[in-house]
Order: structure tokens, then sequence, then C-alpha cells
């Protein structure tokens, strides 16, 4: 698109060819209504690019690139695993002014029992189009109707840690807020994101990892993939390792359930912790010294337990799970 003789964007918008599956794996009926939108007036946008001095008009520049088109709406996929696709498409500079839609969860369905002979009902099998398996990604969304409507930018800087479900459904809350866009979410967590499920930990059934991938919290959100420290709550700042300091305004602890012994009530040490309402009263709390056994280990974590199931495959010795928990039956389980 130019303006006179100044190119003011570039975009690439070819038509949407699995438009039955978006419908029937993410919410789109919170935006649109199908029916008055024809089949050929769904997009699916490939690149675009905006000059920098238009880049306040990117939302006219969309809209344009909508009425020249001849279509009423379009759709842009983020992948998380980037060799699992074959669109020759980039990251676009408008994706911010892009709605994300939340997945949807979806049914297993016995097809093959189903497309049995009779009695089986055959004709209640979803379409090719909806059963058909596509690599998981993040959709986004925009048309007509928000083109025109204005999103509020949020530039607080809102730190969580801990990536228990949790910390996830707080952070799929604020990305998924269609008309407000927070521009400074940090996760601090030591494994990241969960993007994999090993056997001997137990399978979060809120956050799977198919799911993540199709939320992609990582391309709303900044992942510091450390240990936290400590909290200087005068500064306003959290201490990772390294030394590393993360400043928020607003601090959400989401750790989760974790590993812990019972603290004694000798050789303990005392941390003291400035309160931020009242600076003369003091809290006092007791930390653990003692040092874990050598060959002692809690699953606490994803890299953990992949490590202990790799180990156990050439350890001669016994193996001793302590336990009742869930996560000791995986663990029986894997071993």
């Amino acid at each position: 698109m130019e303006c006179g003789t100044q190119i003011i964007g570039v975009a690439v918008i070819r038509a949407e060819m699995d438009t039955e599956y978006l419908r029937s794996h993410y919410s789109l009926e919170d935006f649109i209504y199908f029916t008055q939108h024809a089949p050929r007036e769904h997009g699916h946008l490939y690149h675009c690019a905006v000059a920098a001095t238009f880049t306040n008009y990117t939302k006219f520049f969309l809209r344009e690139c909508l009425r020249l088109c001849e279509m009423s709406c379009l759709y842009y996929n983020v992948y998380t695993d980037k060799m699992h696709h074959d669109k020759p498409q980039s990251t676009v500079e408008a994706l911010h002014h892009l709605v994300q839609i939340r997945p949807r969860r979806q049914i297993t369905y016995p097809v093959e029992l189903m497309k049995g002979p009779p009695p089986a009902t055959y004709n209640n099998v979803p379409s090719e189009d909806v059963l058909k398996k596509l690599p998981p990604s993040a959709l986004f969304h925009i048309n007509r109707k928000l083109t025109l409507e204005p999103k509020m930018v949020i530039n607080s800087r809102i730190v969580v840690v801990g990536a228990s479900d949790v910390s996830l459904g707080f952070l799929e809350t604020l990305i998924l807020c269609p008309h407000i866009h927070f521009n400074n979410l940090v996760v601090v967590s030591p494994e990241g994101l969960p993007l994999s499920d090993p056997s001997a930990t137990p399978s979060s059934l809120s956050y799977p990892p198919d799911y993540m991938r199709r939320v992609s919290l990582a391309t709303s959100c900044n992942i510091v993939q450390a240990k936290m420290r400590c909290i200087n709550r005068a500064e306003q700042y959290v201490e990772v390792e390294g030394r590393r300091k993360v400043q928020y305004d607003y601090l959400i602890l989401g750790t989760g359930s974790q590993f812990s012994l019972t603290t004694p009530p000798s050789h303990v040490k005392k941390l003291s912790v400035s309160s931020p309402v009242s600076r003369d009263v003091t809290a006092i709390a007791q930390v653990e010294t003692h040092e874990v056994p050598p060959q002692v280990t809690t699953l606490d974590s994803i890299s953990k337990a992949e490590n202990v199931a790799k180990w156990v495959k050439s350890y001669p010795g016994t193996v001793v799970v302590y336990g009742t928990t869930l996560a000791a039956y995986t663990t029986i389980q894997t071993l």
C-alpha cells in the first residue's frame, strides 16, 4: 500500500482455507458471527510490515487491507515450535493490535468405532476439517469492527514468580483480555514454561503441553529462567540467580506445591524482612540451613524428572520412592 509515491506498508494476505478447523478449535464466536461473513471474506495474514512513520496508523492500514482484499476477517497463527510448520510467514509488527483467541478443549472421538457397520452413528461424526491434526498454535484475529475499537495499553511491570497452574491461569486471563494490552509481563521460573510432559511427574489437567502451545504465553510474556533469591520490597525488585534484578510494580507469587521439610527448633538462621506498611515492624523468618544428602533427590522440576529417568536406566542398585502422593505413583510407573 502506498500514498502518493511513499510506501506505507506491505502485507501478504491469502484466503483462509481452515475456517472450520479454527471455528471448532478456538472461541471465534466471541468476536464474530459466522453467518454474517461469507467464506471468501476470511483471510490469513502471512506478512505485515508498516513504515516507522505510519506506525500509529497500523489499524487504519489493516482496515484498508481488508477493504482492498474484499475481506472482513484476518487470522494469524503463532507457532511455539518453529520446526513444526511449513507456512512461510514472519512475525507481524501489528501483533499487539490483533486479539488473541481462547483455545477450546477438544473431545476425543472414537472415529473408528463410529464409522463401523450399523448401528454405528456415522452421521454424528464431525467433518474431516474438524478432526484433522494440525500443529498447535496460538490464534490472533482482527475484523472490521475490532479495527475501530481502541485498546488500553498497560505499561505497569507485572512480575509473576513460578509457573504453577495459578500463575498460568493469571497470565492467561491477562493476555486474553480483548481490549487491554499488557506491555510488561515477566515470568520468573527456573524451568521456564511447562511445554513438556515427562512421565515421572503428574500431568497438569488444566494446562497440558498442547494447550500451552495454543495459548503461547511466551509471545506476550518475557521469560526469566532463573530461581528467585530474595525480594527487596523497599526498592521493588526481585533478585534472581547471578545477582540480576527484576524490577516490578506488581509482584505475584505463584510457586505452586513444593517439597519442603519441617524446620527444626535449633540450628536456624534469622532473616529480617522489612514491612512496607510500617517501617517499625520487623518480621522474623526462619530459614533452614541443612544440606540434602547427595543420593536424595526430589522431583520438583521437569529437568530433575527427566534426569532421574535417564539415571535409573544405568543404575544397578535399589531405588527407594518415598511418599504416597500422586507424584510417587507416577514415578513408580515410570521406573
